[in-house]
């Protein structure tokens, strides 16, 4: 099985917070999404759960990017052991709660690592704990899915931001980048994401409580097509598309 690129963008930065497993709710995504399928897709990677399971199924080309090493390591850990065990086996082993195997595997697994991400903190029991909580939602063809499109994976160490180099994506997952600061110390805006997605096409987001209290704020280059509040987080879960000026409609 040919496993993902890796990309380093920002060799000197490192995030000082990081996720080993999704604390989103990816099941909410994929009603979402319903049965859309896209071209290219990119977004923040976390702990892998969105990328492997929302975005790759049903996408050409993915790129999952995260400016914490820690994150990378995880996901990348948990593509690893697909492999090593296929998608049946480690999706039994999470459910059955057979954490001691699962790190024999991992440990097994972890020269399989890009160098970067092997000096990161292996995952612990609790970690897989964590994860069996989200990846029993994950039906088995889905994990299959995504485990027959690995190739089709980039993972990239950087800043939202940094995904302008890809070109322009048909979906874009940014979590709840606009209440956290990137490495310039700064909060990314919508606005911000106008370059990296297609005129007409997509984007996932997710705002906290604190932050969704008020209805959503109509936006010149936004349009707002899903808002579901969370089953399991006081978060809302929105689905936006770009706007496409009036003097191209039609064109």
């Amino acid at each position: 099985m040919c496993l993902p690129q890796f990309e380093d963008r920002h060799p000197s930065y490192n995030a000082p917070t990081s996720y080993r497993t999704t604390n989103e709710e990816p099941s909410i995504f994929v009603k979402m999404l319903g049965r859309r399928c896209f071209r290219r897709a990119a977004g923040i990677s976390g702990g892998g759960e969105i990328p492997l399971f929302v975005l790759l199924p049903r996408c050409d080309e993915v790129v999952a990017i995260d400016h914490s090493y820690q994150s990378l390591s995880s996901a990348y850990m948990k593509i690893i052991l697909l492999d090593i065990l296929g998608p049946a086996k480690m999706r039994e082993m999470l459910i059955e709660s057979r954490y001691d195997d699962l790190l024999s595997a991992a440990k097994d697994g972890h020269g399989r690592l890009p160098p970067e991400l092997a000096k990161q903190t292996p995952l612990s029991r609790q970690d897989f704990k964590e994860t069996r909580r989200e990846w029993h939602f994950f039906p088995l063809r889905t994990i299959e899915r995504a485990y027959a499109r690995l190739e089709r994976l980039t993972l990239v160490h950087g800043d939202l931001m940094d995904l302008s180099r890809f070109g322009k994506f048909d979906l874009l997952y940014v979590s709840n980048a606009t209440e956290h600061v990137n490495r310039l110390r700064r909060n990314a805006t919508l606005t911000d994401f106008v370059p990296i997605v297609g005129k007409g096409k997509l984007m996932l987001s997710t705002l906290s409580k604190s932050y969704s209290d008020a209805p959503p704020k109509p936006h010149k280059d936004w349009e707002l097509v899903g808002d579901v509040e969370g089953f399991r987080t006081a978060w809302q879960h929105q689905l936006r598309r770009r706007r496409v000026p009036i003097e191209e409609v039609g064109q």
